[in-house]
């Protein structure tokens, strides 16, 4: 798994441990699929929690969930902080 993990290639670290079933494998992966761009990806985003969840990895489970509120929240943060920048130059009718 450690060769696995230098390598990179993602898909066989995910096959690797759905394929191995042990509790490390499982945890070592979910933590190599979080260091990856799973925001912009929901299938990573399900392999980390089926990973963690797997592992039976609570605290880890725990802190992507954490990591995933707090991605949301910035992300509201702005879009609301924008919406009220935006707020009068929406009422001003268009010439």
């Amino acid at each position: 798994m450690k060769a696995l993990l230098k390598s990179g290639d993602t898909e066989k670290i995910v096959f690797f441990a759905n394929v191995s079933r042990q509790r490390e494998i499982y945890v070592m992966a979910g933590h190599y699929l979080q260091s990856l761009d799973w925001q912009a990806d929901p299938d990573v985003m399900k392999n980390i929690i089926s990973f963690y969840s797997k592992g039976r990895a609570p605290d880890a489970l725990a802190g992507f969930y954490d990591a995933c509120a707090q991605v949301i929240q910035t992300t509201y943060h702005i879009i609301s902080y924008q919406k009220f920048l935006l707020r009068p130059l929406l009422r001003e009718p268009r010439p």
